[in-house]
């Protein structure tokens, strides 16, 4: 329990990583300030912080496996989040071609090679580009600043990249997959969800 927040089952929210780089050799200090800010959030709801500035592909790899083999017995979940520069599918350390692919650090934290983290959410927020389409920004009704347009998308996927969608049963699905059986359980908080953190 940490304030206000409430952790399920377990004692605290668990570890975060966030990684700000800046120091591309372009202009970049957004990203060091948008960490810092999520390092201040974060810590205010109950995470433990890893907050790295300014490091290479490798030292982000190295730092998350060694938070795969940490023990999350006693945490609720696990977050990363990522401020920097970005590319399809791929993240920056410091260097145009300093990249690691996010499935490599995402495919970390399965089950079979995270199991203390198993069933518990793995949180992984990238801000930063995904290719080199330019988004424009529209006037929103609602408000008087510019907001880009694809602000209010909600993307939702059985399955990760590169992988097929599993199909298999899990108890009693009433003959649904289970992607389609948990969206018919879990719609109306999702949406809510959703509504919440888009107005």
């Amino acid at each position: 329990m940490s304030g206000q927040f409430y952790y399920p089952k377990h004692d605290t929210a668990g570890n975060a990583l966030v990684i700000g780089n800046g120091n591309y050799g372009d202009v970049q200090k957004s990203c060091t300030r948008d960490a810092d800010a999520m390092v201040n959030i974060l810590k205010k709801i109950g995470f433990d912080v890893i907050y790295l500035q300014n490091v290479s592909s490798g030292e982000i790899l190295e730092t998350t496996r060694k938070l795969r083999l940490m023990d999350h017995s006693e945490a609720s979940s696990f977050l990363m989040y990522f401020s920097g520069h970005g590319s399809k599918n791929v993240i920056y350390g410091n260097g145009s071609e300093d990249a690691v692919e996010i499935i490599e650090i995402v495919e970390m934290f399965q089950p079979d090679r995270c199991k203390s983290l198993s069933g518990k959410p793995k949180i992984f927020l990238w801000d930063c580009c995904r290719g080199e389409l330019k988004s424009k920004a529209f006037e929103s009704e609602d408000s008087d600043f510019l907001a880009p347009s694809f602000c209010d998308f909600v993307y939702g996927y059985s399955t990760a990249l590169n992988h097929q969608a599993y199909i298999g049963s899990l108890g009693d699905t009433d003959g649904l997959s289970i992607w389609t059986y948990f969206l018919q359980k879990h719609l109306k908080n999702i949406l809510q969800l959703c509504i919440l953190l888009i107005y």
